[in-house]
């Protein structure tokens, strides 16, 4: 029997597939060298951001579609000062967004070893890739910091952090940034058999989202059209 042309065709295209799937090392080694690169570019700007005083009010140039990166989506990632020199390990922070996480992904992405199936490669390919669209660093200084402490069994004395963002091309161009401050809510709720260290937890959680709100809303102001 003649296979038909309908078969045929069917057959091609998934010869083509099979040959276009990609393996977990093909897709890192594909990225890596861009990652890389953003990277290096991240660990020179130390220097720029020591020269710069403590901001006391929002001082900036337009930048028209910054972007503040999640997983698959953003040009501009945001960074904590005390991890510019080394983005692909973290120094303790505890006032520091989840969003400040990103780089590190992008980094820890190219390390990875094992993904279960093409789904899991083409998911690995899809954060690669947008990694390789950050074009801006927001680095986030903390100048006073008191984090939130237990009294007793079910108390706590609030917390208030403060600080500011600077904003920087990868190329190094700044421009400009603005100052933050945040502070504990009265009332942080927690579950109702939490121990003294889950409610610290949520404490220090509290604030980072306190934290994240204030940086969000700071960017959105000195830098009109922003997203976060």
């Amino acid at each position: 029997m003649v296979p038909s042309r309908t078969l045929l065709a069917a057959l091609v295209m998934l010869t083509l597939a099979a040959a276009c799937k990609k393996s977990l090392e093909q897709v890192t080694a594909q990225y890596k060298p861009a990652i890389d690169k953003i990277v290096a570019q991240v660990k020179a700007l130390p220097p720029r951001v020591r020269a710069v005083a403590p901001l006391t009010a929002p001082a900036t140039s337009p930048i028209p579609g910054l972007v503040v990166f999640r997983r698959t989506f953003g040009n501009a990632v945001l960074v904590h000062e005390r991890d510019l020199a080394t983005p692909e390990s973290f120094v303790y922070a505890p006032e520091r967004p989840d969003i400040a996480d990103a780089l590190y992904g992008c980094i820890s992405g190219t390390q990875t070893k094992t993904a279960d199936g093409a789904g899991a490669i083409a998911f690995v390919e899809d954060g690669l890739k947008a990694c390789t669209q950050i074009r801006y660093v927001l680095v986030m200084r903390t100048q006073k910091r008191r984090m939130a402490q237990m009294v007793g069994t079910a108390g706590f004395l609030g917390g208030a952090v403060s600080g500011d963002v600077l904003v920087y091309s990868l190329n190094g161009n700044y421009y400009g940034g603005f100052p933050w401050s945040a502070q504990s809510s009265d009332m942080v709720s927690v579950a109702a058999n939490a121990t003294q260290n889950d409610m610290q937890y949520a404490l220090d959680a509290h604030m980072r989202d306190k934290v994240d709100r204030a940086i969000a809303d700071g960017l959105n102001r000195a830098f009109p059209g922003s997203a976060w």
